[in-house]
């Protein structure tokens, strides 16, 4: 794959799909993404969730985040797939920054302690006496 770099896809469908129909649009989704040069990762389904805000009539759509590593023209594909889908409600398509250092250490496991917190009571730079 030439120039990969990691993407999701966040993509809200309508409440009226039932499993079958949501997993045939994924899988409609990383075919998209295979073409392209892609590899699609394993999608996190959310389920049904109440939205924030009406959308077209619609209180409840089915959530599902896909990761994927792909070259930088694929998402502008995913994109478009997306946005003619009378399926989809809401997407997003994104790049997700890297990890800070103090994340990946957390997910790579127990490391160094973190540094003790100061006692209840001391300021910022300030040592609370002992009693």
């Amino acid at each position: 794959m030439k120039n990969p770099h990691m993407y999701e896809a966040a993509v809200i469908f309508r409440p009226t799909l039932d499993e079958q129909q949501v997993t045939a649009a994924v899988e409609r989704l990383s075919q998209v993404i295979r073409d392209g040069g892609g590899t699609p990762g394993e999608p996190d389904r959310w389920g049904r969730r109440h939205l924030a805000y009406e959308i077209d009539g619609v209180r409840d759509g089915i959530y599902v985040i896909l990761p994927f590593e792909a070259p930088p023209k694929v998402p502008g594909e995913v994109e478009r797939i997306l946005r003619i889908s009378e399926d989809v409600l809401r997407f997003l398509v994104v790049h997700p920054p890297a990890p800070s250092p103090a994340r990946r250490a957390a997910a790579e496991g127990p490391g160094e302690p973190a540094a003790a917190a100061p006692a209840p009571g001391a300021g910022p730079g300030q040592a609370q006496d002992a009693p």
